[in-house]
């Protein structure tokens, strides 16, 4: 029904877009931060890059990383704060806001950069400032909410000719910017 919670996987990214455009419009960060001026101990393996990256090149996908640096460690259940320490590792194949590469991990970041400047988690900010003001009632940002609610649909997957269910997987929820809201149609018709 209309409040059948779904996983927004990368939709959760638009969230964070916004989130952010709201907390540079009210004056806390602006889209030329540099993430290590809130985020100190970020690193990546080019110490340039890491200097000049802004919060504008973690939303648009101009990190100057490759195109899903390490998004199979999330997909084998490596956690975030694991795999970001690995980014140092990650060869540089462009300057920042130069190409789009489609990340994860490194998208993830602005959640860090957003709780730096506020002082509240990335989850408490989303409920303070979408979620709550538009009366987003089945949002959440947690695999454990998600799967305690009643009301929510399961991943299937063709396989032999027929769709299966699958079971619900907790990976992508540890990066909670690129993928980790959990919304229904109601909230959805909200939001938009």
């Amino acid at each position: 029904d209309g409040h059948t919670a779904f996983r927004m996987a990368s939709v959760s990214k638009t969230f964070a877009g916004v989130l952010t455009a709201i907390l540079v419009e009210k004056g806390y960060l602006n889209w030329e931060d540099k993430v290590v001026q809130h985020v100190p101990g970020f690193k990546l393996k080019d110490s340039l890059t890491t200097q000049s990256l802004e919060v504008r090149h973690l939303l648009s996908h101009t990190t100057g990383l490759p195109r899903h640096a390490y998004s199979n460690l999330l997909n084998a259940g490596i956690p975030y704060r694991e795999i970001l320490s690995m980014l140092s590792e990650v060869t540089i194949f462009h300057p920042p806001g130069d190409t789009y590469n489609y990340q994860n991990v490194a998208f993830s970041v602005i959640g860090d950069v957003l709780q730096s400047v506020m002082g509240k988690s990335y989850s408490e900010l989303l409920k303070e400032y979408i979620f709550l003001p538009l009366g987003m009632a089945d949002a959440s940002t947690d695999y454990e909410a998600f799967i305690s609610s009643n009301n929510i649909a399961h991943p299937h997957q063709r396989r032999y000719g027929s769709y299966r269910e699958r079971k619900i997987s907790p990976n992508y929820f540890d990066v909670g910017p690129a993928a980790g809201v959990n919304a229904s149609l109601d909230d959805m018709i909200k939001y938009m």
